[in-house]
């Protein structure tokens, strides 16, 4: 068939370009792809993704997500165990799955292109060439050059293809429920991804050049893919792809006690390797009379064994070990199938090592033995059957004949594909360490997650500020349609923002500097619930400065009512002037005034040093700008009975920031340092959640920093966000915190100790369901590091430093 295409090609070449030499190079390169192409496996993969292999066979491949299986606490490993079982339990009769992991290297300048930038002309180049270094620093030095795709590719026989479709739709419903038992994804794979996959395979550092759209007359998919050359003749024990090397192993012994760390421990090996792991069911029925016809010939050739024995004298009870040994795993094999309702699957393991030379190819078959060796198994080499494991190793659900051996559920599911979860995003990223399980860089951006809202805990020293303003700083770096807010109790951020890297804008909030915010402020015409929210917001501030952890029934309705009589009036205002003014601190006291109660004097009389006293700065119209893209507001000065009430109404001023941010297709992440100062109330704790709840509707994305993380934790609504926030970062911890943590995130006891006596800049990263142990040790000879660097003992030393070599 491939030949008849070839001939139809080449008729279609005019004589005369026939005859020229590029002519003749075509038709040669030509006839060298037909015939690779004839060492491929299928017939045809659709645009869809579904692969025809002949015979009535179908197939397709599916991506899955990793999970963190091997730091997960050892409940939450064997809950994922059990439900791989019933995953794999699932599989209908004479459906044939295969599980392939994808070892290939990173291409680091598509890496790099995808995060670093230079001279964008923002004026944050200064700032960006300094993190673009460190960043360049950890992928040349720190950084794991592979990274491990897995795949799942499922066979299955039928008259038509139509018929294919229904079947393989099926069983991609009922995997993708499993996955999210599992807490994984899975999508299927289109025709162009297969084939990309393949191609990989074959060249890992290839690039698929294809589009079925664009694709010419009388080619197949196969031209994508196929490379200039196979030479399976050059050697029994490995071919040739190209210019590269590759060979293809078989599981020969397998270990009596199967490991679940196979699978990590090859993927650990920074060689192209691919492993692929095929399993078919056996039918009900079949499965059982299979093992029982194994056990009655081992039993025949037992009682042989035995009359021999006696015949010539010998002890008929001994028998080879070899024999004893099959005899006891048939019969356990029986009993787990028949009594513990396990399927019977027909299994083979293989793995294709892709290699640039004969030295690779030897050292990276060294490593696969090593491994195997480690889990006390052995691998075999498939002599003279190079071709037939090609094709076994390539996702396409195509077994090798005469290599398989006999698993129940059980043992296939130890062969775990879950290791660890990579972060490896290319939208906008963040640095935020190298993965200590991996070795990779952690790259991802948080304003993707459905719950973007964050939370960094610390303890003192641990390099809590540190990783904050490492953030900060990429994000004006490289998410331009993003604004950064601080709010700032300590003057951590000030001198930063100052910086000529940076040129921010500091607002120093404290009573003489001449700075006014009103609270009540906003876009009173497009805000849903505009009068409500200042409402609820008056109620939470009228109880800080009443003293007191909750306002009486009165106290509130009081509230509410002058409240929306203050924007009623301010309403019947603008009918006469558009322009006036929005109500304030003190219309709101002047509205209490009118009111003929007690309470409402009491609350009055309270508001005084807040209105016409020395704490005014909230009760005048706002008279700051704050447009810069990274604003700091200096809460350090305000005085400690200020600081709690400051907080809530710097967020709440921030509010018109956010809306208007959105409006115009900005993010706008806002850092609430200490955040603990701000929850000391019911009120305060319903704030803070509704202004959480509230910016993520309109792209804001807040950020609680805080040592005081066991203050935190007392406080139900609190430990609620932290329990459900998909951002968490966590450094060092104070046991009595950890021990919180560990029990409301899940954390595992591997998972604990990263954040346990961790040196500054090591701990756990949060980024949605996973959970991912990280380090950040970032280059101290810089400027950056100085600007972010806040320990005290450091900056001692280095001033002392600079003292005597100005002596």
């Amino acid at each position: 068939m491939a030949r008849r295409k070839k001939e139809k090609k080449e008729e279609q070449i005019s004589e005369s370009t026939k005859k020229s030499p590029k002519a003749k190079a075509d038709k040669k390169k030509i006839k060298e792809k037909r015939t690779t192409q004839n060492s491929i496996g299928y017939e045809k993969i659709l645009r869809s993704g579904v692969a025809m292999l002949g015979n009535n066979l179908y197939s397709q491949t599916e991506k899955f997500e990793d999970i963190n299986y091997n730091i997960a606490p050892e409940e939450d490993q064997q809950g994922i165990f059990g439900r791989y079982m019933n995953l794999l339990n699932s599989l209908g009769n004479e459906v044939d799955m295969q599980l392939t992991v994808c070892n290939h290297p990173i291409d680091e300048k598509e890496l790099t292109s995808s995060i670093v930038k230079y001279n964008v002309g923002d004026g944050y180049d200064d700032l960006r060439n300094e993190i673009n270094e460190s960043i360049l620093s950890n992928i040349s030095k720190g950084m794991s050059r592979i990274i491990s795709d897995k795949y799942l590719t499922y066979t299955v026989k039928e008259d038509n293809i139509n018929d294919a479709k229904k079947s393989l739709s099926i069983i991609h419903n009922e995997m993708e429920n499993k996955f999210i038992d599992l807490g994984s994804q899975c999508r299927i794979l289109d025709g162009e991804e297969r084939l990309h996959l393949m191609k990989t395979i074959m060249n890992p550092y290839g690039k698929l050049e294809f589009s079925y759209d664009a694709m010419p007359p009388m080619s197949t998919t196969k031209d994508a893919i196929a490379p200039d050359m196979f030479d399976f003749k050059l050697n029994k024990n490995y071919f040739k792809i190209d210019d590269r090397l590759a060979k293809v192993m078989y599981l020969k012994t397998w270990s009596t006690e199967i490991s679940d760390d196979m699978i990590n421990s090859l993927s650990r090996i920074e060689h192209n390797i691919t492993l692929s792991f095929h399993m078919k069911v056996y039918p009900r029925g079949k499965d059982i009379s299979m093992i029982k016809n194994q056990i009655a010939k081992m039993e025949n050739e037992i009682a042989d064994h035995s009359r021999k024995a006696l015949d010539r004298g010998y002890n008929p009870d001994m028998m080879p070990m070899n024999l004893r040994y099959s005899y006891k795993e048939a019969t356990a094999l029986l009993d787990d199938v028949e009594r513990r309702n396990e399927r019977l699957f027909e299994t083979q393991l293989l793995i294709m090592i892709n290699a640039g030379n004969e030295d690779e190819l030897q050292e990276a078959e060294k490593a696969v033995n090593v491994a195997m060796r480690n889990l006390s198994c052995e691998m075999g080499t498939l002599f003279m059957r190079q071709e037939q494991g090609f094709n076994a190793v390539l996702p396409l659900g195509i077994p090798i004949q005469g290599r398989g051996r006999s698993l129940t559920t059980k043992v296939c599911a130890i062969i775990m594909p879950f290791t660890s979860v990579e972060l490896m995003q290319r939208d906008e990223p963040i640095y935020y360490g190298v993965n200590q399980t991996t070795g990779n860089l952690i790259l991802c951006n948080r304003s993707k997650l459905n719950n973007p809202a964050a939370w960094v805990l610390a303890t003192p020293g641990a390099g809590k500020s540190f990783k904050v303003k490492q953030e900060i700083s990429q994000i004006l770096c490289y998410q331009p349609e993003a604004d950064v807010i601080v709010i700032d109790p300590q003057g951590e951020y000030a001198d930063m923002a100052k910086d000529p890297f940076y040129h921010g804008t500091v607002i120093n909030i404290d009573n003489r500097s001449g700075t006014y915010f009103n609270p009540f402020e906003g876009d009173y015409d497009n805000t849903e619930g505009f009068v409500k929210i200042k409402v609820d917001f008056t109620q939470t501030i009228m109880t800080e400065i009443m003293g007191t952890n909750m306002l009486t029934p009165t106290q509130r309705s009081l509230i509410d009512k002058c409240v929306s009589m203050m924007y009623q009036e301010y309403e019947e205002k603008r009918f006469a002037d558009k322009d006036v003014e929005m109500p304030t601190l003190t219309d709101f006291r002047n509205m209490l005034r009118k009111m003929d109660n007690p309470d409402a004097k009491e609350m009055e009389l309270a508001l005084y040093t807040y209105t016409d006293g020395s704490y005014d700065i909230f009760a005048k119209n706002t008279n700051v700008t704050t447009d810069n893209r990274l604003t700091v507001y200096d809460i350090s000065d305000i005085g400690d009975a200020m600081r709690s009430l400051g907080y809530k109404i710097i967020l709440e001023t921030l509010r018109d920031r956010i809306l208007n941010n959105k409006k115009i297709g900005r993010k706008t992440y806002v850092y609430i340092d200490e955040i603990y100062l701000v929850l000391k109330d019911d009120y305060s704790e319903n704030f803070i959640y509704e202004f959480y709840k509230w910016s993520r509707k309109f792209d804001g994305i807040p950020t609680g920093i805080t040592q005081n993380v066991e203050e935190l934790l007392q406080r139900m609504k609190t430990r609620t966000m932290i329990g459900n926030a998909e951002s968490i970062i966590m450094l060092n911890q104070s046991k009595s915190d950890l021990i919180q943590l560990a029990s409301l995130l899940g954390l595992s006891n591997e998972q604990m100790r990263a954040c346990s006596n961790s040196p500054r800049g090591y701990g756990l990263f949060r980024y949605g369901k996973s959970i991912i142990p990280f380090k950040d040790e970032y280059p101290k000879d810089t400027h950056t590091y100085d600007l972010w660097n806040t320990d005290p003992d450091e900056i001692r030393r280095k001033k002392r430093l600079e003292r005597e070599n100005r002596n």
